[in-house]
């Protein structure tokens, strides 16, 4: 196996980008302020990439992929981090994205949310239990 997938992986936390793409015949790229941005490693070949791929995942979820073309799964890299990763085919070949999950939960502070959002959060819940529905 050429590259690590972890190593990777690790690399999308390091540069602080929110994903990691892999395709057959091209650089891994990470997103990075909204932009797919290339990584500076060479073109993986289809063999590569599948290899990378299947050595993070178990043989029922190989299965799965395998008969339905397309896995969703969520990985724990220790020391890096938690990420949803989905593999697909691309032009008959495994293709993999993954998207780093935050392990805190950003305030609306954090978000820089207008001020009506903190508003409706602080509402109380309406109870629509009592409520009559007409359907016409």
């Amino acid at each position: 196996m050429a590259i690590d997938i972890r190593k990777l992986l690790k690399s999308v936390v390091a540069h602080g980008a929110s994903d990691l793409h892999l395709l057959a015949n091209t650089e891994p790229q990470i997103r990075l302020d909204g932009r797919l941005r290339p990584v500076n490693l060479d073109p993986l070949t289809p063999q590569e990439l599948e290899e990378m791929c299947y050595s993070i995942i178990t043989e029922k979820q190989k299965k799965v992929y395998e008969e339905a073309g397309e896995l969703d799964f969520a990985i724990f890299v220790p020391d890096v981090g938690r990420f949803r990763g989905n593999y697909y085919k691309s032009m008959g070949h495994i293709a993999a994205a993954f998207r780093i999950i935050p392990s805190e939960i950003p305030s609306l502070d954090d978000l820089k949310s207008p001020e009506i959002y903190k508003k409706l959060v602080k509402r109380e819940r309406i109870d629509f239990s009592n409520w009559t529905y007409r359907i016409r």
